[in-house]
Protein backbone atom coordinates (compact mmCIF):
# COMPACT_ATOMS: atom_id res chain seq x y z
CA UNK A 1 0.00 0.00 0.00
CA UNK A 2 2.82 2.25 1.10
CA UNK A 3 5.95 0.90 -0.80
CA UNK A 4 7.08 3.71 -2.86
CA UNK A 5 7.34 6.49 -0.39
CA UNK A 6 9.82 8.05 0.94
CA UNK A 7 11.37 8.45 4.67
CA UNK A 8 13.12 10.86 5.97
CA UNK A 9 13.12 11.26 9.42
CA UNK A 10 16.57 11.42 11.54
CA UNK A 11 15.70 10.62 15.27
CA UNK A 12 16.35 13.67 17.83
CA UNK A 13 19.25 12.74 19.88
CA UNK A 14 17.29 11.41 23.22
CA UNK A 15 19.43 13.17 25.43
CA UNK A 16 18.84 16.66 23.24
CA UNK A 17 15.18 15.44 23.02
CA UNK A 18 14.73 15.20 26.85
CA UNK A 19 15.90 18.59 27.52
CA UNK A 20 13.34 20.06 25.51
CA UNK A 21 10.26 22.17 26.74
CA UNK A 22 7.64 19.56 28.21
CA UNK A 23 4.03 21.00 27.35
CA UNK A 24 2.39 19.31 30.68
CA UNK A 25 4.28 21.74 32.89
CA UNK A 26 2.58 24.61 30.74
CA UNK A 27 -0.73 23.40 30.96
CA UNK A 28 -0.83 22.21 34.85
CA UNK A 29 -3.83 24.59 35.52
CA UNK A 30 -6.04 23.40 32.95
CA UNK A 31 -9.58 22.06 34.76
CA UNK A 32 -9.62 18.30 33.88
CA UNK A 33 -13.33 18.74 32.93
CA UNK A 34 -12.14 20.73 30.05
CA UNK A 35 -10.02 18.07 28.74
CA UNK A 36 -12.73 16.00 26.18
CA UNK A 37 -12.82 11.98 26.74
CA UNK A 38 -12.37 12.45 22.31
CA UNK A 39 -11.32 15.06 19.98
CA UNK A 40 -11.42 14.90 15.92
CA UNK A 41 -9.88 18.10 13.58
CA UNK A 42 -10.47 15.83 10.53
CA UNK A 43 -13.80 16.45 9.96
CA UNK A 44 -13.26 19.93 8.72
CA UNK A 45 -10.83 18.75 6.16
CA UNK A 46 -12.93 18.72 3.29
CA UNK A 47 -10.29 19.71 0.28
CA UNK A 48 -7.22 16.86 -0.62
CA UNK A 49 -4.11 17.88 1.21
CA UNK A 50 -1.21 16.55 -0.86
CA UNK A 51 1.68 14.73 0.41
CA UNK A 52 3.96 18.36 -0.06
CA UNK A 53 6.53 16.90 -1.74
CA UNK A 54 6.99 13.58 0.48
CA UNK A 55 6.52 10.96 -1.75
CA UNK A 56 9.23 12.66 -3.84
CA UNK A 57 11.78 13.54 -1.49
CA UNK A 58 12.48 12.36 2.16
CA UNK A 59 10.77 15.15 3.85
CA UNK A 60 8.44 14.11 5.77
CA UNK A 61 9.29 16.28 9.03
CA UNK A 62 8.87 19.35 6.82
CA UNK A 63 5.77 17.77 4.93
CA UNK A 64 3.98 16.74 8.54
CA UNK A 65 4.45 20.24 9.99
CA UNK A 66 2.82 21.39 6.59
CA UNK A 67 -0.25 19.10 7.20
CA UNK A 68 -0.61 19.97 10.64
CA UNK A 69 -0.83 24.00 9.48
CA UNK A 70 -3.54 22.27 7.27
CA UNK A 71 -5.59 20.96 9.56
CA UNK A 72 -5.29 24.25 12.19
CA UNK A 73 -6.59 26.49 9.20
CA UNK A 74 -9.48 24.24 8.11
CA UNK A 75 -11.20 24.15 11.65
CA UNK A 76 -10.89 28.17 11.87
CA UNK A 77 -12.25 28.47 8.69
CA UNK A 78 -9.09 30.34 6.94
CA UNK A 79 -7.29 29.61 3.82
CA UNK A 80 -4.09 27.79 4.18
CA UNK A 81 -0.70 29.37 2.82
CA UNK A 82 1.12 25.96 2.91
CA UNK A 83 2.40 24.77 -0.57
CA UNK A 84 4.77 22.08 -1.51
CA UNK A 85 7.11 24.77 -2.40
CA UNK A 86 7.07 26.14 0.61
CA UNK A 87 7.23 22.75 2.44
CA UNK A 88 10.49 22.26 0.04
CA UNK A 89 12.60 25.52 1.04
CA UNK A 90 11.70 24.45 4.55
CA UNK A 91 13.69 20.84 3.82
CA UNK A 92 16.78 22.81 2.12
CA UNK A 93 17.29 25.25 4.89
CA UNK A 94 17.49 22.73 7.43
CA UNK A 95 19.46 20.00 4.79
CA UNK A 96 21.53 22.39 3.28
CA UNK A 97 23.10 19.32 1.09
CA UNK A 98 20.07 18.24 -0.13
CA UNK A 99 20.36 18.72 -4.12
CA UNK A 100 16.42 17.44 -5.62
CA UNK A 101 18.51 16.26 -8.79
CA UNK A 102 21.01 13.89 -6.40
CA UNK A 103 19.10 11.50 -4.61
CA UNK A 104 22.26 10.85 -2.50
CA UNK A 105 21.76 14.15 -0.73
CA UNK A 106 18.31 13.29 0.20
CA UNK A 107 19.00 12.33 3.82
CA UNK A 108 16.00 13.48 5.73
CA UNK A 109 16.16 16.11 8.94
CA UNK A 110 15.09 15.86 12.32
CA UNK A 111 12.08 17.17 13.77
CA UNK A 112 13.85 18.92 16.40
CA UNK A 113 15.76 20.82 13.41
CA UNK A 114 12.20 21.72 11.73
CA UNK A 115 10.68 23.48 14.60
CA UNK A 116 13.72 25.31 15.81
CA UNK A 117 13.57 26.62 12.23
CA UNK A 118 10.39 27.34 11.78
CA UNK A 119 10.37 29.32 15.46
CA UNK A 120 13.00 31.52 13.90
CA UNK A 121 11.17 32.03 10.59
CA UNK A 122 7.88 33.01 12.92
CA UNK A 123 6.20 30.27 10.80
CA UNK A 124 5.21 28.86 14.27
CA UNK A 125 5.21 30.34 17.92
CA UNK A 126 6.64 27.24 19.80
CA UNK A 127 6.60 23.54 20.55
CA UNK A 128 7.00 21.46 23.22
CA UNK A 129 7.29 17.71 23.85
CA UNK A 130 4.81 15.74 24.73
CA UNK A 131 4.31 12.85 26.83
CA UNK A 132 3.00 10.03 24.53
CA UNK A 133 3.19 7.35 26.77
CA UNK A 134 0.37 8.73 29.25
CA UNK A 135 -2.70 8.65 27.47
CA UNK A 136 -4.51 11.04 29.17
CA UNK A 137 -1.83 13.88 28.33
CA UNK A 138 -1.45 12.41 24.39
CA UNK A 139 -5.11 13.16 24.26
CA UNK A 140 -5.17 16.25 26.01
CA UNK A 141 -2.08 17.76 23.93
CA UNK A 142 -4.25 16.58 20.65
CA UNK A 143 -7.35 18.54 21.88
CA UNK A 144 -5.92 21.79 22.93
CA UNK A 145 -3.24 22.07 19.74
CA UNK A 146 -5.06 20.76 16.92
CA UNK A 147 -3.76 17.67 17.18
CA UNK A 148 0.45 16.38 17.33
CA UNK A 149 3.90 15.89 15.70
CA UNK A 150 4.69 12.63 16.14
CA UNK A 151 7.97 10.60 15.09
CA UNK A 152 7.55 6.68 13.99
CA UNK A 153 10.45 3.92 13.60
CA UNK A 154 7.97 2.24 10.93
CA UNK A 155 7.96 -1.51 10.92
CA UNK A 156 7.57 -3.37 7.54
CA UNK A 157 4.63 -4.56 8.77
CA UNK A 158 2.63 -1.12 8.37
CA UNK A 159 3.41 -1.14 4.55
CA UNK A 160 0.39 -2.68 3.59
CA UNK A 161 -2.14 -1.63 6.12
CA UNK A 162 -3.76 1.34 6.66
CA UNK A 163 -4.11 0.48 10.57
CA UNK A 164 -0.65 0.87 12.37
CA UNK A 165 -1.18 -1.25 15.59
CA UNK A 166 1.83 -2.90 17.63
CA UNK A 167 3.73 -6.34 16.43
CA UNK A 168 4.42 -5.27 13.06
CA UNK A 169 7.86 -6.03 13.34
CA UNK A 170 11.09 -4.55 14.39
CA UNK A 171 10.77 -1.13 14.92
CA UNK A 172 12.44 1.04 12.29
CA UNK A 173 12.80 -1.81 9.91
CA UNK A 174 10.72 -0.05 7.30
CA UNK A 175 12.44 3.31 8.20
CA UNK A 176 12.11 6.88 9.85
CA UNK A 177 9.18 8.90 9.63
CA UNK A 178 7.32 11.82 10.92
CA UNK A 179 3.57 12.64 10.51
CA UNK A 180 0.56 14.56 12.74
CA UNK A 181 -2.21 13.40 14.46
CA UNK A 182 -5.54 15.01 13.65
CA UNK A 183 -7.94 13.31 16.24
CA UNK A 184 -7.71 11.01 19.05
CA UNK A 185 -10.59 8.91 20.81
CA UNK A 186 -11.71 7.61 23.75
CA UNK A 187 -9.64 4.93 23.42
CA UNK A 188 -6.14 6.99 22.36
CA UNK A 189 -6.69 5.88 18.85
CA UNK A 190 -5.06 8.78 16.32
CA UNK A 191 -6.38 9.24 12.89
CA UNK A 192 -2.38 10.39 11.57
CA UNK A 193 -1.93 12.45 8.32
CA UNK A 194 1.18 10.99 6.15
CA UNK A 195 1.82 11.41 2.60
CA UNK A 196 -1.52 13.32 2.27
CA UNK A 197 -3.21 10.22 3.17
CA UNK A 198 -5.14 8.78 6.19
CA UNK A 199 -3.96 5.52 8.42
CA UNK A 200 -5.36 4.67 12.26
CA UNK A 201 -2.67 4.56 14.40
CA UNK A 202 -3.68 2.41 17.57
CA UNK A 203 -2.95 2.96 21.23
CA UNK A 204 -0.42 0.00 20.81
CA UNK A 205 1.32 1.44 17.80
CA UNK A 206 2.09 4.48 19.57
CA UNK A 207 3.26 2.89 22.13
CA UNK A 208 5.75 0.56 20.07
CA UNK A 209 6.67 2.45 17.63
CA UNK A 210 6.93 6.28 19.38
CA UNK A 211 9.89 7.94 20.12
CA UNK A 212 8.98 11.50 19.89
CA UNK A 213 6.06 13.66 20.14
CA UNK A 214 5.29 17.27 19.89
CA UNK A 215 2.61 20.19 20.27
CA UNK A 216 3.16 22.83 17.30
CA UNK A 217 1.94 25.86 18.22
CA UNK A 218 0.56 27.96 14.81
CA UNK A 219 -0.30 32.01 15.03
CA UNK A 220 -3.25 30.85 13.96
CA UNK A 221 -4.06 28.80 16.57
CA UNK A 222 -2.81 31.30 19.25
CA UNK A 223 -5.39 34.05 17.53
CA UNK A 224 -8.23 31.69 17.82
CA UNK A 225 -8.47 32.34 21.81
CA UNK A 226 -9.58 28.68 22.53
CA UNK A 227 -9.64 27.20 26.13
CA UNK A 228 -7.06 25.81 26.28
CA UNK A 229 -5.05 29.07 25.62
CA UNK A 230 -6.09 31.12 28.92
CA UNK A 231 -3.96 28.25 30.88
CA UNK A 232 -1.06 27.97 28.87
CA UNK A 233 2.29 29.97 30.10
CA UNK A 234 3.02 30.77 26.69
CA UNK A 235 5.92 33.46 28.03
CA UNK A 236 7.70 31.27 29.86
CA UNK A 237 7.75 28.28 27.72
CA UNK A 238 9.26 30.94 24.66
CA UNK A 239 11.71 31.50 27.03
CA UNK A 240 12.51 27.83 27.73
CA UNK A 241 12.73 27.57 24.39
CA UNK A 242 15.40 30.52 23.97
CA UNK A 243 17.65 29.08 26.61
CA UNK A 244 18.21 25.67 24.31
CA UNK A 245 18.73 27.48 21.02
Amino acid sequence: MFQEVKMGRVPTDPLIYRQQPQIHRYLAEVPKHLVADAVSYRGAIVNPLGALGNTKYGCCTCAAIGHIWQVVCANLGVPCPVTEKMVLGWYKAVNPTWDPNDESTDTGATMLSVLQYLVRQGVIVAYATVNFTDAAKFMAANEFFCGTYCGFALPVGWQTTNVWGPNAGHAGGWGGHAVNTASCDEDANADVITWGDWVQVTRGGVLEYCDECYVVIFNEWMARGGKSLQYLGLTALKAEMRALV
